[in-house]
């Protein structure tokens, strides 16, 4: 008897979990300025912007994707001036600038860059959670660390 319910409660947490888990989760934020809070990720950090698409809450500028399946860097200079930067979901065809060279962008967190009226504009787009921001080491484990959670859980649940 215990055993099913163990399995149950198993099921129930992956579940209740699976779904949050499916949406790609971006940076989102935007400026206008040479070295602004956007482009600095302890700057971000202190401006604690929360965004998401389904309520609840996430921190420091992270957006939760629903509708969205890709992560994208968007930056517009004239002359070396950044005129604007921006960090948000993407869906892979829509983009401040309607560029031919923009139309076959791949998800691999290479930057393509064209001009457009004397200005330059670069788009990076990747497709991991937070692949579109500063690194930080804290970051780029939290996926490993889900994963030892999710072995641990199963472990203790099986005893």
């Amino acid at each position: 008897m215990a055993r099913r319910q163990t399995k149950s409660c198993v099921f129930l947490f992956l579940v209740a979990v699976l779904p949050v888990a499916t949406a790609i989760v971006c940076f989102q934020c935007a400026d206008s300025t040479e070295k602004a809070n956007c482009q600095n990720y302890s700057r971000m950090r202190k401006s604690r912007k929360f965004y998401n698409d389904n309520g609840g809450s996430l921190k420091y500028n992270m957006k939760n994707c629903t509708k969205m399946n890709m992560c994208a860097i968007e930056e517009i200079s004239t002359r070396g001036d950044i005129q604007a930067y921006i960090r948000d979901c993407s869906d892979g065809l829509t983009f401040s600038f309607n560029l031919t060279k923009f139309r076959s962008l791949l998800p691999d967190n290479q930057t393509t860059c064209a001009y457009s009226n004397n200005q330059l504009v670069c788009i990076t787009l990747c497709k991991t959670d937070l692949c579109n921001g500063p690194s930080s080491a804290s970051i780029q484990m939290m996926p490993l660390m889900l994963i030892l959670l999710a072995i641990s859980m199963s472990i203790v649940l099986k005893r």
